[in-house]
Order: C-alpha cells, then sequence, then structure tokens
C-alpha cells in the first residue's frame, strides 16, 4: 500500500492510477458492468462511477461483498477449484473461465514457462522456495509439466499430486497479495454518500475534478491536466515556511522560506495543502 503521509504526492498519484486500472479490470472482466465513468477525484486517487441499472438499488451490505471480492477479504481459495467428471474419473480444475480462478490458472501458466525455460537445478530451487514443497515435490512437479503440459493448460490440478496443489495455493496467495485493488469501503458501501461533483475544484489541492474518457486514461497526468484553467497565466503572491518544489502544469516552481510571488495554481496548490498562505498584496 500507499502511505499518504510519506509517499510524494506525484507518486502517490501514480500508484493510484495503478490500482485504478486494476479495480477497471474487476468492474470489467468479473462484473461485466456497462455504464462506467472514471473520475480524478482532484485529490488522492480516482473514482469511478457505476450507474448500470444492476447495481442501483444494493444495499450495503451487497456493496460491501463487492468490496470484499475486489479486495480478496475472506476469499475461499478451495473454492476456486472445482471437481468435474472425465470419462468415468473425477479430477480437480481450476476454475478458468473467469474471477480469481482465472487469475492463479494465469499465474500458473506463466510460473510453468518460468520454470521450463530455467535449467533443473534453478527450478527446483525456486520451486523450493514455496513452503510445503521440499525436493522430491519439486522433482514430481517439474516431471508433471514436463510430460503433460496440456493438463497446466487444462488447469488440472491433480497432474503432478499434492505438489501442485500446493504450487497452486502458494500462487493463490500470491495474486490475491498483488492483483486486488485497495477501494475505500466506506464510499463504496455508503449509500446516502455524496460524490464530488465534476468540474469542482478539490478543496485540499485546488486541482479540478475531473472526469477522463477510457481511451484518455493511461496519458492522463493530473498534475497536468487537472490544473484549472482560471489559474493559469496569472501570478500570486504567498508566504510559506518550506523550501518546496512544485511540478505543476508542465512547470517546476521552486519555493523558499519568506514571501515567494508564484504561477496562481501553483499558489493555490500549496495553500489548499496547508503548506503556504496569502501574503499580503504591495
Amino acid at each position: 500500500g500507499v502511505d499518504p503521509e510519506t509517499t510524494a504526492y506525484p507518486d502517490m498519484l501514480a500508484a493510484c492510477k495503478r490500482a485504478l486500472f486494476r479495480l477497471l479490470d474487476f468492474l470489467d472482466d468479473d462484473f461485466a458492468f456497462d455504464d462506467l465513468t472514471v473520475v480524478f477525484s482532484g485529490g488522492r486517487g480516482y473514482h469511478v462511477h457505476v450507474r448500470d441499472e444492476s447495481v442501483r438499488a444494493l444495499n450495503s451490505d451487497a456493496r460491501r461483498e463487492i468490496v470484499d471480492y475486489v479486495r480478496a477479504i475472506d476469499l475461499d481459495t478451495e473454492g476456486l477449484i472445482r471437481t468435474v467428471s472425465d470419462r468415468g474419473t473425477t479430477k480437480r480444475v481450476l476454475r478458468t473461465e473467469g474471477g480469481w480462478g482465472a487469475r492463479v490458472h494465469e499465474a500458473l501458466i506463466e510460473y510453468a514457462d518460468d520454470l521450463r525455460d530455467m535449467d533443473d537445478e534453478d527450478a527446483r530451487e525456486r520451486l523450493m522456495e514455496l513452503d510445503g514443497i521440499g525436493e522430491g515435490r519439486a522433482e514430481t512437479i517439474l516431471g508433471a509439466f514436463e510430460r503433460n503440459p496440456t493438463a497446466v493448460r487444462e488447469g488440472n490440478v491433480e497432474a503432478g499430486g499434492p505438489g501442485v496443489r500446493r504450487l497452486v495455493s502458494a500462487l493463490a496467495a500470491q495474486v490475491t497479495a498483488t492483483d486486488t485493488a485497495p477501494i475505500d469501503e466506506p464510499v463504496t458501501t455508503d449509500t446516502r454518500r455524496l460524490i464530488r461533483l465534476p468540474g469542482t475544484l478539490h478543496g485540499g489541492s485546488g486541482l479540478v475534478v475531473t472526469p477522463i474518457e477510457r481511451e484518455e486514461l493511461a496519458d492522463f497526468d493530473p498534475l497536468r491536466d487537472a490544473v484549472p484553467d482560471r489559474f493559469v497565466g496569472r501570478e500570486i503572491r504567498i508566504e510559506t515556511d518550506v523550501d518546496r518544489t512544485v511540478e505543476l502544469n508542465g512547470e517546476r516552481v521552486r519555493v523558499e522560506p519568506g514571501r515567494n510571488t508564484v504561477p496562481e495554481f501553483a499558489g493555490v496548490f500549496l495553500m489548499a495543502r496547508g503548506e503556504a498562505r496569502k501574503a499580503p498584496e504591495r
């Protein structure tokens, strides 16, 4: 996670955008929501407005279920595996058709491909880094991957015995640790909460609450694209106690303790963040 108290603002915004893309993957692929609007909050991150008819009647408990799913809270990893019948026998396979099962399956395929590209000793050592996999199980897994690569593609966790099942369990833990999206639960579950109106200014930054087209999201830079036009081309005098460089609107603005004359957008940003005060006019 990102600690807003210790992380530089540009780095925090970059981390939030990476998390946003993960969230959109869930909303698009797992829930198949159609009516989505992405909005830069003007502050520390992004909002996704979901307006599908199917969600409008959801109460707080139902919305919390969505939050828990996206954050993999209390995820039943055993439930990612199902038992199927194949010509009179049963086998356990990952749920590859979607959801967390598909994510773990994708990780398993990638992991198996990586092992095949290694020499045997390195592959064994990598497997033995996982809890519950010793040299014997590592050998069994490598043999199964070599003899029956199709089984991995099909998500068959029986091939390779308990070692492969242990590997799948370890990969599930890794995937749920890296692929979740840090949704703000109170905001998402509160059916009475007001969301910032697009086009308004955020009181903690002076930046514009900005809707973003999906095709423009990758290139969107809030420190450039959310700077209010009203504050561009004008200067303002501020007082500050800090020695600080602000990067906004494609400019680097340096302020030193005392009185400074800066572009208005930089002055408003610093004042909104509590790092400066309006200086008396001459």
